[in-house]
């Protein structure tokens, strides 16, 4: 008895994150979607990479993929077998590191055996090109979480449209979800795939908590409360996310996380989208002029309380067990929260949360068991 009281605590849950763009480093130059030059397990240029995953005491990921096309150059799904493909290599190359992770199940055994357990995941419906057997087969390659909406309006809903520069108020092109949209979310909860609304509107978010059998989840979404951007979930969203038996992700984006930074940022998007306009594209003229912009307008400063501050927020909405991390990392360019640069770096989060009062088991929660019971409710949902 006075060995096991004498024992050092249990080392704190491991972290399944919401939202994982590793991707991105793949995607474009000669070596797309090769490992012979940049190797995770050695060390990538971003906020994520093997050592850094480790460090950060994570144990999973929903990992994105993507085929890398930019909205209107579609047709998309025949480009996104390069995704599953460069999944099933990132598995197979990595084996002391990654794990496939298909079931909460699956997930918890990578986790207990010291891997970090990877889950493909899709960031736009548009990206199946309104066809229903592109669905089915993305599942068949992996796929268990699908985010419908991509800030665009699109052939499955409307978006948030927060980085649309003057785009923004574009009317809502379905008021919601199209009919595609809605004979999605049906069929993801008979296959038991996660549906993700961030990046969504306001009415689609709303539409979709309607029709889902199953919870949801904003995968790497702020409160609008604390962040006034159209990217973040409202409090009224939040109240039917919490009747939903959902989760919210937290990001560790900066223009997600105060209000002050959000304005900052969308100024910059407009006057970066005047100056090209003005300069026609000439990036000899638009960078020294964005740059002195920046000079004159400096960025507000985010740090880990303010993130912590978004935790708290959100669940003194939707309770401590309907919150989880979706740090966005390796997807939200240069834009840093101090203190949280990148993976390595999680760990002082849970130290303020802990400073602030939080239990073990609201922080074990908050790093991957919230999730984790959520997929259970999903998986348990399919027909």
């Amino acid at each position: 008895m006075a060995l096991a009281a004498c024992a050092p605590p249990a080392p704190p849950a491991k972290i399944f994150d919401g939202h994982n763009d590793v991707i991105g480093v793949y995607i474009d130059g000669p070596q797309r979607f090769a490992f012979t030059n940049r190797d995770i397990a050695l060390g990538l240029p971003g906020q994520v990479d093997g050592p850094r995953l480790k460090a950060g005491g994570y144990g999973g990921a929903l990992l994105t993929l993507s085929g890398g096309v930019a909205p209107g150059e579609g047709p998309y799904f025949a480009k996104m077998v390069d995704a599953f493909d460069w999944y099933d290599a990132l598995i197979s190359l990595n084996p002391d590191l990654f794990a496939r992770a298909l079931s909460p199940t699956d997930a918890r055994a990578a986790m207990a055996a010291g891997k970090i357990a990877l889950t493909p995941a899709i960031e736009g419906a548009g990206q199946f090109d309104g066809r229903m057997e592109n669905v089915v087969e993305s599942h068949r390659r992996g796929v268990r979480s699908v985010l419908l909406v991509y800030d665009h309006h699109d052939d499955v809903g409307d978006g948030a449209m927060a980085f649309a520069g003057s785009k923004r108020a574009a009317a809502a092109a379905s008021g919601g979800l199209t009919p595609f949209g809605r004979e999605l979310v049906a069929t993801l909860n008979d296959i038991g795939v996660i549906v993700d609304l961030s990046h969504a509107a306001d009415v689609t978010a709303a539409e979709a908590l309607r029709l889902s059998r199953a919870p949801v989840i904003f995968s790497h979404s702020g409160a609008r409360g604390l962040a006034d951007t159209p990217r973040n979930v409202s409090d009224e969203t939040l109240a039917a996310l919490k009747a939903n038996g959902g989760l919210i992700m937290i990001p560790f984006v900066p223009y997600l996380t105060t209000t002050a930074c959000w304005r900052w940022y969308d100024a910059g998007e407009r006057q970066y989208a005047k100056l090209m306009e003005t300069h026609r594209g000439d990036m000899s003229k638009v960078t020294p002029a964005i740059e002195a912009w920046e000079a004159a307008n400096p960025r507000p400063k985010v740090g880990v309380a303010q993130v912590a501050d978004q935790i708290e927020y959100a669940a003194a909405r939707v309770g401590r067990d309907h919150v989880g991390i979706g740090t966005d990392f390796g997807g939200m360019g240069s834009f840093v929260v101090e203190g949280l640069e990148d993976a390595a770096q999680t760990p002082a989060l849970f130290a303020e949360l802990k400073r602030r009062g939080w239990s073990r088991k609201d922080i074990d929660g908050l790093a991957s068991e919230n999730f984790l019971r959520t997929w259970d409710a999903v998986v348990a949902a399919q027909r």
